[in-house]
C-alpha cells in the first residue's frame, strides 16, 4: 500500500494524507498484535513483518516530502525565471534589462537589440523538472513495491 502513493499525482495533494493514514494503521495494527500474542523470547514472524512495514511507511512518508519539496521548487524556480524576464530580453547582475539601442538617439531607425557582453549574463541554473522528479516518482514505486514483495517473500516462504 505504501508503494501505491507514488502513482498519486503530485497535483493532488493526497500523497501525504494517504501515508500517513497508512502509517497510522499499521501502528494500530502492530499494537493491537502486540497485544494479542503470546509473549515469548522470540518475536513472531508477523510482528517483525509488520515493524517492517512500519518502516517502510515511514521512508515513504520521508521519501514523499523530499519529492514533493523538489517538485513544488521546480515550479517556483521555473515562475521565477520566466516571470522575472520578459521576452525579448536577457537579466544582468545589476538587474538592468540588458537592452542597448543601436543608433542614433534622435533616429528614427533605432532598433532596440540585448547586449552580447557575457560577463554581465547571469547563469540560469539547470532545474530538475517536473517530468525528472514524476520519473522518480515512478522508480520510487518500483523500488517500494519490490521491497514489500521481497519482505513478504523472506518472512513467509
Amino acid at each position: 500500500m505504501n508503494a501505491c502513493a507514488f502513482l498519486l499525482p503530485a497535483e493532488s495533494g493526497e500523497k501525504i494524507s494517504y501515508l500517513i493514514s497508512i502509517l497510522v494503521t499499521y501502528a494500530v495494527f502492530l499494537n493491537f498484535t502486540i497485544e494479542v500474542l503470546p509473549k515469548s523470547g522470540i518475536p513472531s514472524r508477523l510482528a517483525i513483518y509488520l515493524i517492517l512495514v512500519f518502516c517502510q511507511s515511514c521512508a515513504a512518508i520521508l521519501s514523499t516530502l523530499c519529492l514533493l519539496n523538489m517538485y513544488h521548487e521546480a515550479d517556483e524556480k521555473n515562475l521565477s525565471i520566466t516571470g522575472a524576464t520578459p521576452v525579448g530580453t536577457t537579466s544582468t547582475r545589476d538587474g538592468g534589462s540588458g537592452l542597448e539601442m543601436q543608433g542614433s538617439k534622435g533616429s528614427k531607425g533605432s532598433k532596440v537589440s540585448p547586449t552580447e557582453s557575457d560577463d554581465n549574463m547571469t547563469k540560469v541554473p539547470k532545474l530538475r523538472g517536473k517530468k525528472w522528479i514524476k520519473s522518480l516518482d515512478r522508480k520510487l514505486f518500483m523500488v517500494f513495491l519490490a521491497i514489500a514483495l521481497l519482505s513478504v517473500i523472506i518472512l513467509f516462504v
